[in-house]
């Protein structure tokens, strides 16, 4: 019996492996330094000052020679404004406050005067005459310790009188007629019963 031997196998190469190649990092680029720019401060606004109407003192000069402080605003100041006297009447119970004012003309001036309760012994009730005529833009307000009198008026060379007058009673006036009227009634009445009586008397 043949038997046939079997052919040899070739041998299978075995691949070389190639050691892995580990890559070289590259190196890391080292950012240069700039050095940071300082930030501009902007400049700090100087805050616009704020309108403020301030008072100025003027002296007046009273009755007794004593000099009374008077504050002004607006936009009349203190060296347009001159011979400022106050001067009472005790017949007619008033007070005047009189001062002359020169500017420009053809300018409008406004004018706010505190003027103490102090200084005015007559009157409560003030109204402002611009060279005799009544001013038309006037009013007043009060307190405790000061009369506020403001006016407008066209500038020129003008004499401000500010007059303080009592106000008349028209109830106490009112109430005195009626007891005059009831006396003359009675005496009247009066006169009347003695006609009678005498002529009762002689019949």
């Amino acid at each position: 019996m043949n038997y046939t031997t079997p052919p040899t196998p070739t041998p299978v190469p075995t691949p070389t492996t190639n050691p892995t190649e580990t890559p070289t990092p590259s190196p890391t680029p080292t950012p240069s330094t700039t050095p940071d720019t300082t930030p501009t401060q902007s400049p700090t606004s100087t805050p616009s000052p704020t309108p403020t109407q301030t008072a100025t003192n003027i002296p007046a000069t009273a009755d007794d020679g004593t000099t009374v402080t008077l504050a002004i605003s607006g936009n009349v100041t203190s060296s347009q404004i001159s011979s400022a006297t106050i001067t009472t009447f005790q017949a007619n119970t008033t007070t005047t406050v009189v001062f002359t004012i020169t500017e420009p003309s053809g300018t409008e001036g406004f004018l706010n005067l505190t003027i103490p309760i102090t200084a005015i012994p007559y009157g409560t009730s003030p109204v402002v005459y611009i060279d005799g005529q009544q001013a038309l833009n006037q009013n007043y307000t009060q307190d405790g310790n000061n009369f506020y009198v403001w006016f407008t008026t066209q500038f020129n060379t003008n004499q401000v009188t500010i007059q303080f007058s009592v106000p008349a009673n028209p109830t106490t006036k009112t109430f005195m007629f009626e007891i005059v009227g009831l006396n003359v009634a009675v005496i009247i009445v009066i006169i009347a019963m003695i006609i009678i009586i005498r002529r009762k008397a002689r019949t």
